[in-house]
């Protein structure tokens, strides 16, 4: 059974990557640079996966320390990016994370399985 408090930060980085992945669905690369209003959202996503892998760092290291072949430092880094630099965010970039490291990380936290250890009901 995974840790109620890891099940919580890992659940907010798995929404808020299927967040950024729904906003950017059907649009093109043009569209989105253009689109002021999902750039917005997308970097807000990046901030809610980087606190929450900032949580597991501070609360849970273990865990950072037991999966490796996770993109942490991409996570830590985008997220301060889109917290402290927003003005100068390479979407560009941000696009292309979109579309290959956001869905690798989903599908990471997707493998561990149910999230919640009180809810195995699947409702």
């Amino acid at each position: 059974m995974i840790d109620e408090r890891l099940a919580v930060y890992l659940d907010v980085m798995k929404d808020a990557s299927a967040h950024a992945m729904a906003f950017v669905e059907g649009l093109s690369k043009d569209e989105f640079l253009r689109d002021e209003k999902t750039k917005a959202a997308v970097a807000m996503c990046f901030i809610r996966i980087g606190e929450g892998t900032a949580r597991i760092e501070q609360r849970l290291p273990d865990f950072i320390a037991g999966h490796p072949d996770w993109p942490w430092n991409e996570i830590r880094a985008m997220r301060n990016r889109s917290a402290h630099d927003y003005e100068q965010l390479n979407f560009d970039t941000i696009w292309v994370t979109l579309h290959t490291s956001v869905p690798r990380l989903y599908a990471l936290i997707d493998a561990l399985g149910p999230l919640d250890p009180r809810d195995h009901s699947g409702s």
